[in-house]
């Protein structure tokens, strides 16, 4: 099992539509100011090229990309909780489905209120989608999860 936290950068992100123009995504600054957003990457297996995997050459086995993300923002109602409160079963679920998982742990109420986190939760999406590589995931499937509960289920090309 592999568990690591990463901190993204406050940096501008740029996209591309599907109809190929560019737009630029500021990071989130309501509030608290401009911050980086913590999220923790959660893996049943080491993948090769992904944060924390080490030299390929180290004698570990190191598999593939996996096509999926798994990208789980925790219950709390956006005032409690954390990815280290939902560990447990972030840690069977990363067994079972053999995918990566990261898990957004975006800022809480009352010191960052509505809409803060849903806000820092979008940055980490698009930041994971352009990073996926870090993350040991082509990131051709995105499966969004919380509390336990799958939200939405997106494919890249």
């Amino acid at each position: 099992m592999f568990c690591t936290e990463i901190s993204i950068p406050p940096v501008h992100i740029t996209v591309t539509t599907r109809s190929g123009k560019n737009l630029t995504i500021l990071p989130p600054s309501e509030y608290i100011g401009t911050k980086p957003i913590m999220i923790r990457l959660i893996s049943h297996k080491i993948i090769y090229g992904s944060v924390g995997s080490g030299h390929p050459n180290s004698g570990t086995k190191h598999e593939d990309l996996s096509k999926t993300l798994i990208i789980h923002c925790h219950g709390g109602g956006f005032v409690a909780q954390s990815s280290n409160s939902h560990l447990v079963y972030l840690k069977s679920f990363a067994r079972g489905v053999g995918s990566p998982i990261i898990s957004v742990d975006y800022s809480l109420a009352p010191e960052a209120p509505y809409p803060r986190a849903i806000h820092e939760a979008f940055y980490a999406y698009l930041w994971a989608i352009e990073n996926a590589h870090l993350l040991g995931s082509t990131a051709e499937k995105i499966i969004l999860t919380g509390s336990q509960k799958q939200i939405g289920v997106t494919t890249h090309p």
